[in-house]
């Protein structure tokens, strides 16, 4: 079989796309060939039938010549024998590729158009493209907010045998894993922080995550300073999975605020790492509330002494950790991603 990929970055280190080079490794396990179009390429570790066609970003090309190389690329690739063409995230691409996919109708392709998204909010670019794809993947019902007979929930793809519980957790330390902005309600983290130190609490929070939007980044400065939560609390940049798995076996709980309501793989990857998550975020209701691990969004001061007692009471981390992991195994693991996409 034949697959052609589309996504924005293939790069092993990329901190926000670095997990996608594994889907791909995964995919090319169940397809004799797998050819990737993306925006550029870093370091890749791929099999031999896997090949990288790159529009040109890094070197310099204008948007026009990508966009023509966009086309030279797929109009080679994707033809009779492609059995599968999946569109990674950007809504964009999906609409560029209309030509194809109404081609492929009128010739009798047997190609099947795939688009993967996350999302809690999808915007009029995002529908018109959900047009032009035969059937949407996507990690919960949240994650693609549209109710339409092409959306399939098939969990996350989460890399178990990376994201493990090495039995580290000893010292008080809270994560929160994400891009730094507005949407992903850090400030609210730095509300529970200022609560813990003001109730002498042991403890230090990682904020960890690209610098996404600098008047976004320096209010939380300004929080920091103003709440005197230094030394406890550290701005981290965005990291790699390989040093983010080293923060996750050094942690003791994660702490969710994120607008979105749709799957954040973070959350995942903590519990698979033996993390206790923290959330108000609506795709994780349903198994995180009978451990008392998910709280409305207002609910500060819930989620505060929740935090409390997690940080004073070992046991019912070890009891907790274990299922929670179970859960990640069970129904997003990375090594079931492609049956359960291409079936």
């Amino acid at each position: 079989m034949k697959l052609v990929i589309w996504t924005q970055v293939v790069d092993k280190h990329d901190p926000l796309l670095g997990f996608f080079h594994d889907w791909i490794k995964t995919f090319a396990k169940k397809f004799e060939r797998v050819d990737v179009i993306c925006f550029s390429s870093g370091e890749i570790n791929l099999p031999d039938n896997v090949k990288i066609h790159t529009l040109g970003k890094a070197a310099g090309f204008s948007k026009f010549r990508q966009l023509i190389n966009f086309y030279k690329h797929f109009a080679r690739l994707v033809n009779n024998d492609t059995d599968y063409v999946l569109f990674h995230m950007g809504a964009i691409m999906n609409i560029l590729a209309v030509p194809f996919y109404f081609s492929k109708k009128i010739k009798r392709h047997r190609t099947t158009y795939l688009w993967w998204k996350t999302h809690g909010h999808i915007n009029l670019v995002g529908r018109l493209a959900l047009l032009f794809v035969d059937r949407i993947y996507t990690a919960s019902k949240e994650s693609f907010p549209i109710k339409t007979s092409k959306k399939k929930v098939v969990g996350h793809a989460i890399d178990t045998d990376l994201f493990v519980d090495k039995n580290e957790h000893s010292e008080p330390v809270i994560l929160v894993v994400g891009r730094k902005m507005s949407r992903k309600r850090i400030e609210k983290t730095l509300t529970i922080a200022s609560n813990l130190k003001l109730t002498g609490e042991n403890f230090s929070m990682k904020i960890i995550g690209p610098d996404s939007d600098s008047e976004y980044l320096n209010k939380l400065k300004n929080i920091i300073s103003e709440q005197t939560l230094e030394p406890e609390v550290l701005l981290l940049p965005a990291m790699t999975q390989i040093d983010l798995n080293e923060e996750y076996s050094k942690a003791q709980l994660l702490l969710n605020m994120s607008d979105t309501d749709s799957v954040d793989k973070v959350v995942l990857e903590a519990m698979a790492s033996g993390v206790i998550p923290v959330t108000c975020t609506n795709a994780f209701a349903d198994i995180l509330s009978s451990y008392k691990l998910f709280f409305s969004k207002d609910d500060i001061d819930g989620m505060s002494n929740r935090v409390k007692e997690l940080l004073h009471n070992p046991t019912e981390r070890s009891t907790i950790k274990g299922k929670l992991r179970d859960i990640v195994v069970d129904k997003h693991s990375l090594a079931t991603i492609s049956n359960r996409i291409f079936n």
